[in-house]
């Protein structure tokens, strides 16, 4: 991902299977493009901070751009792949337009909506710079402008150093129960059971509640109609088998 938060595609290849051999392989491939550069690694390996944000929908976002194009053959399916990632690379390019009015303060054009971003207070008029103290895209854009880099615009608070500092205190040992000096106050009291609270009517839940949008999505949907065609058929089945024992007590 990108500084912006969004898909950066660094490298792609085609093998014969998802497997240890094939990503052994696409890695060395990679290390001889890219060098040996700590900046450039996973977060595990990395010696530099790097981002927080982990998700799976980058592999999602990609296969489902490229179902299609998978089912090419193999040198349609490159040449797909080197045009999509060329007009992902323009649009990202021409997508914001950056007028500065002063030295610190800049104009970012995105799209139809325009933000005012002021590098010298760190802020900006979508409030997420000031929010995350990190660079938002609109300050990116500004920075890119001015030819800046974007370090001296993060908190420190995403630096190693503080990261390593937030576990400094120990979590201290208990020892055993007979071993501790427990005030007589405190042993003299009395702690009842919970009463507990009447229990709501139905079956209790044991899945979370859906957002809206998963309430939305095809998948939540057919699982609906798969429920609904169960009730269904137990309806049915039902009202068969009552017609049956009226007819026999007929």
């Amino acid at each position: 991902m990108d500084a912006a938060g969004t898909i950066l595609p660094l490298a792609y290849a085609v093998v014969d299977s998802e497997n240890d051999a094939s990503w052994k392989w696409f890695f060395e491939q990679f290390k001889q493009a890219y060098g040996e550069r700590t900046s450039i690694w996973s977060r595990v390996h990395a010696t530099v901070n790097r981002n927080w944000t982990m998700t799976s929908n980058i592999a999602e976002s990609l296969n489902a751009v490229t179902k299609e194009a998978r089912e090419l053959p193999i040198f349609d399916l490159l040449e797909y792949m080197r045009t999509l990632i060329e007009r992902w690379t323009k649009d990202k390019l021409l997508k914001a337009k950056v007028r500065a009015s002063t030295d610190h303060i800049h104009t970012v054009i995105d799209g139809v909506k325009r933000y005012i971003v002021c590098l010298k207070s760190k802020k900006c008029s979508c409030d997420q710079f000031q929010l995350d103290e990190l660079p938002c895209p609109h300050a990116l854009a500004a920075l890119r402008h001015m030819n800046e880099t974007y370090e001296n615009y993060c908190s420190p608070y995403y630096t190693r150093e503080s990261l390593l500092r937030t576990y400094e205190i120990p979590g201290n040992p208990l020892p055993d129960e007979n071993k501790w000096n427990v005030t007589q106050h405190i042993s003299d009291e009395v702690v009842n059971p919970p009463t507990g609270e009447k229990k709501q009517p139905g079956r209790p839940q044991k899945e979370r509640y859906k957002t809206y949008d998963e309430l939305k999505s095809k998948k939540y949907k057919h699982n609906l109609i798969g429920v609904l065609h169960s009730v269904y058929d137990v309806g049915q089945y039902q009202k068969g088998l009552l017609r049956e024992l009226t007819n026999l007590q007929g």
